[in-house]
Order: C-alpha cells, then structure tokens, then sequence
C-alpha cells in the first residue's frame, strides 16, 4: 500500500478499513506504519471496536494536517435485531502550500441502498456545519468507498453539490473487483463552490494492494 502511495505522488490520501491493533493483522497499528513507509502525516478515526483493536478509516497527507474529527453517520438496525456496520466520515484539515484544504474521507454502507442514500445527505448536512472554520478552506474534497455506482440514487444526490466526474474523459474508471474491474464504487470529488476543480481521475491498474483498484484524482486552480 505504501508502495502504491508513494508511485502515485499523493499529496493526500483516503484509506478506508484500516486496523489499529486487531488480531487479525498483528496487532500493527497500520497507520503509524504507513507514516513510517510513505514520511507522511497520518490521522486514523474508528468506526467500530474489532478483534481487540480499532477498526476504520485514515487520512495521510504529504503537509501538515492541523486538526481531525470523526463523525458517525446514520445507521440502523438489521432484521435480526443487531446494528449494521457503524459508518463514519474522517474529516482532516491538511494545510497546503496553497492554503487550508478541508478533505473528507468515507466509506458507506454495502448492502442498502436507502442507508447509503441517507448517508449522503448525511455528508451535505456536515458540509453546511461550521465545525472546521471552513470559510478558511480553499475546497472541500471527498474520497473513499462510496459502495454505490454512478446511476444510483445516492451518486444522483452527490452530483448536485460536489463534481464527481473530471473535466477530462479518462475511460473506464471501474474499481472493483481489483483483479478485474467491473464497477465503479469509488470515488473522489471535490465540493464545486471551493477554488479547486477535478481535472482527471486515474484508476491504478493494481490488483494486490486491496480488493478496490486506487483511484487517483488530479485537483486544480483553473
């Protein structure tokens, strides 16, 4: 992963399902690992307690990051009676050379399409909080796994606020499976009232690093 970060010349990356100390990957807490690998400033935020550690979501950034929350996203019961994997929202204010960026990582739920529909309005209404000063931010970014294809309802909702596709055409931009990709699921955008646009997307052809193909945003000052 380190690996792919440093090849790709990230100024920031989203990750998403990171263990901070589970069992199941050696207790390592991955993203001090990854700062270690990649020289980069990292924040984690936990969706949920799993295998003895912290399960959930991490930022890196090549610059500074000044501040970081995490936020819960709406979520709701299951047939049987038990909650749905908790979801939640990084939120990070990385200081850039060009000035304060305030960038979003998620990662919605896989299975119901109403739950991520609600999320996503979820992530506007934060858009409209005031909880990072963000009239000092030159744009809003928002990456990650958004479990959803572009056709669907809560892309449809994305779109009014954020641009989800690049001003430049860059062909199949599908992600998943990574051994070979059908389906687009993840994404980056940025908030369209901020200075900053997305010109291009990449999906890196990848295949081991995660069962997700990286996807690689270009963002500039037009």
């Amino acid at each position: 992963i380190a690996k792919v970060i440093r090849q790709a010349d990230a100024d920031v990356v989203a990750l998403q399902e990171v263990d901070q100390g589970c069992g199941r990957s050696d207790r390592k807490l991955q993203v001090q690992e990854l700062e270690k690998l990649t020289g980069y400033y990292g924040v984690f935020g936990k969706a949920i307690d799993f295998d003895g550690g912290e399960y959930g979501q991490a930022i890196l950034s090549r610059w500074p990051i000044k501040q970081s929350t995490v936020h819960r996203l709406p979520n709701e019961q299951q047939p049987n009676g038990s909650m749905r994997e908790q979801r939640i929202v990084l939120e990070a204010v990385v200081l850039s050379d060009m000035g304060s960026i305030r960038f979003i990582g998620t990662h919605l739920d896989h299975s119901k399409e109403d739950l991520r529909a609600e999320q996503a309005r979820a992530i506007d209404r934060l858009l409209d909080s005031a909880s990072f000063e963000e009239s000092k931010s030159i744009a809003t970014i928002l990456a990650g796994d958004l479990n959803d294809v572009p056709k669907s309802r809560t892309l449809a909702h994305l779109d009014k606020r954020w641009q989800i596709d690049p001003r430049k055409e860059n062909g199949n931009l599908a992600t998943y499976p990574s051994d070979s990709p059908r389906t687009r699921i993840d994404y980056v955008a940025v908030d369209r009232t901020g200075t900053l646009v997305l010109d291009s997307l990449e999906v890196v052809p990848e295949p081991l690093a995660s069962d997700h193909r990286p996807v690689v945003g270009e963002l500039v000052i037009p």
